[in-house]
């Protein structure tokens, strides 16, 4: 975990971090409140906010070549499951 000077990392510090995690765990769902490495699941929180802007036309710290490099290690721009069909629920009701 390396910090530069002022105790910030960069953001090429975080996203090796992140793909620390992606090799422990098999994914990049890093929590919000991630007690191991708190800054870390911040930074990933921030990731995919700052992806909503940046898609949406706002200011933002997100750029393609940063979408590039996290859509290489397979990040998960959401965390959100995709709605069910409505065909899906049924089935779900009646095996229940």
């Amino acid at each position: 975990w390396s910090v530069r000077e002022g105790g910030h990392s960069t953001w090429d510090e975080r996203l090796a971090e992140l793909v620390a995690y992606q090799h422990e765990h098999g994914n990049t769902l890093v929590p919000k409140k991630y007690p191991q490495n708190p800054s870390l699941g911040y930074w990933v929180n921030e990731q995919r906010f700052q992806y909503q802007r940046f898609v949406n036309g706002k200011s933002s710290t997100m750029n393609k070549k940063r979408q590039e490099r996290l859509n290489s290690i397979s990040f998960k721009w959401s965390v959100r499951e995709s709605p069910r069909e409505f065909s899906e629920w049924m089935k779900l009701l009646e095996d229940y």
